[in-house]
């Protein structure tokens, strides 16, 4: 019996194996198993095209061999095998969305990175209209390429399945055709950075009633553009984006009745004013209306917009900030250089503690409140360009409160040594800063010995002050600093140290 029982288990093991076998067999011929290879007219029309562009970068080397489901920037449907998706966005313009459409303002290392990208792209002056064969292709991305303005190729209005469509920075000109309102099935349309003609008629938005995502971001030559009569009826649209492109306040009414908005970028348009069924957009959670000429006090008719999280109005003409300005309580950016607020820090931003970046630069504010270190969230404060001329509460005791602070700009003020504090920083674990710039100040004073605990801090610029005395040793500590600014000062004596950064 015990034997018979050894041949069973051998058996089932010989069995296992064999199975696994064939297991590890389908997965190493995956392509072939788990969608149908592409149709051969569809891969011709990608050939076709192909043909029409210049590669100099090498883009499509993948585009090579009978299936062109496997291409690179190519989808098809797995069970038919149909084209559907053909994206071509250059590394670059992948690179940098997420600083177009977000936080680009904290991102100076990741853009030097997406630089080094900028050679590679397609450039084509007549793209061939075989990629009328993919007839069932839903999604199309050439953005970032270089089509020498040449006007957006007509075939693309004839493309009725696409649901997403983006040409953005991809140097198309002439008038955009108005056909592009016959892409009923659109969900996503970015038509941003190009150079299109001031006259386009852009009508046709208003019968693209299912999109959620538009994006006309500077997408004009010239910013004398001629808007008139647009409606857009989209009801589930959530990312609006119709910065610099000529837009005036009489243009607004247009927006009425996109209540669902998410994302509105209006930023350098001549609004002047906003009506007040602005109101109605409650569900914002960012919006940009820097540079449009707006003036007096921030508008009653934001205070609905209690999700808001990014709001961007610099480079305006206000001169105040409403007392109801604390319901934005999940606001978490906050920018409003540039524009003519005087006096005391307000009190409006007192409990906004979720607060991770400011930037109050460029206004007419005299003073820091004591309160103010207890927005301990911020991770980017710009205070430079003011007439600040005392803080009650000093520098060293905002760095001891705001652990996570990475930039503090409190440059180009009319401090003196008071404002700095001699406050030991030691009760946070560590310390987030990398750049600190207290230049063009009158401090007078030996330099703190505090800034040696910043352990993390890459550029520092205390020039232009009255600074004296010798260099404290405690300088030694800042292994991590690159960029270091001292002149026109009084200080004396030598570095102690050689920084292999700087």
């Amino acid at each position: 019996m015990g034997i018979r029982y050894q041949n069973v288990a051998a058996c089932a093991t010989m069995v296992l194996v064999m199975v696994m076998a064939e297991i590890a067999d389908i997965c190493a011929n995956s392509s072939t198993l788990l969608h149908s290879p592409c149709l051969e007219r569809e891969r011709q029309a990608l050939v076709k095209f192909k043909a029409s562009l210049t590669d100099s970068s090498n883009m499509l080397s993948s585009w090579h061999g009978d299936d062109c489901c496997r291409w690179k920037g190519i989808g098809c449907d797995n069970v038919t095998g149909h084209v559907v998706m053909l994206d071509l966005t250059t590394p670059y313009v992948k690179c940098r969305r997420p600083m177009w459409e977000g936080e680009y303002w904290l991102r100076s290392d990741d853009e030097d990175n997406c630089d080094l990208l900028g050679y590679q792209y397609l450039e084509a002056r007549n793209v061939n209209s075989s990629l009328l064969e993919l007839e069932y292709l839903t999604h199309l991305d050439l953005s970032g390429n270089d089509f020498y303005r040449s006007p957006i190729p007509m075939f693309i209005g004839s493309m009725q399945r696409l649901r997403y469509l983006s040409l953005s920075e991809a140097g198309f000109g002439g008038r955009i055709p108005s056909n592009l309102g016959n892409l009923s099935n659109l969900h996503f349309l970015r038509l941003s950075f190009n150079g299109f003609s001031p006259d386009s008629n852009i009508n046709w938005i208003s019968q693209l009633s299912l999109l959620e995502h538009l994006d006309m971001n500077q997408a004009y030559d010239g910013v004398q553009v001629n808007i008139t009569n647009l409606t857009i009826s989209a009801p589930k649209l959530q990312f609006l984006s119709l910065a610099d492109i000529g837009f005036s306040v009489s243009n607004l009414d247009a927006l009425q009745n996109t209540t669902s908005l998410v994302h509105l970028d209006l930023r350098w348009n001549h609004l002047f004013s906003i009506p007040s069924w602005f109101g109605n957009f409650k569900k914002l959670g960012y919006l940009d209306l820097s540079g449009c000429g707006l003036y007096g006090p921030i508008p009653n008719t934001f205070q609905n917009a209690t999700f808001i999280e990014f709001l961007y109005l610099s480079r305006n003409n206000f001169d105040s900030l409403p007392s109801w300005f604390h319901k934005f309580e999940k606001l978490k950016h906050l920018f409003l250089s540039f524009n003519n607020i005087k006096g005391t820090i307000p009190v409006a931003l007192q409990n906004m503690t979720s607060i991770e970046s400011l930037d109050l630069s460029s206004n007419s504010f005299t003073s820091v409140p004591s309160w103010f270190i207890e927005l301990k969230k911020l991770v980017y404060l710009d205070l430079s360009f003011n007439k600040l001329t005392s803080m009650e509460c000093s520098i060293s005791s905002i760095l001891k409160n705001m652990c996570h602070l990475k930039t503090l700009n409190i440059g180009r003020n009319k401090l003196q040594k008071e404002s700095i504090g001699n406050t030991d920083l030691s009760t946070c674990i560590g310390h987030d800063l990398e750049n600190l710039d207290l230049s063009e100040n009158e401090f007078n004073d030996h330099l703190p010995s505090w800034l040696g605990q910043l352990e993390n801090l890459g550029n520092l610029d205390l020039q232009d002050n009255f600074f004296y005395g010798p260099i404290p040793s405690s300088f030694g500590k800042l292994l991590k600093l690159e960029i270091l600014y001292l002149f026109n000062n009084k200080l004396e004596g030598a570095f102690l140290i050689s920084w292999d950064n700087l």
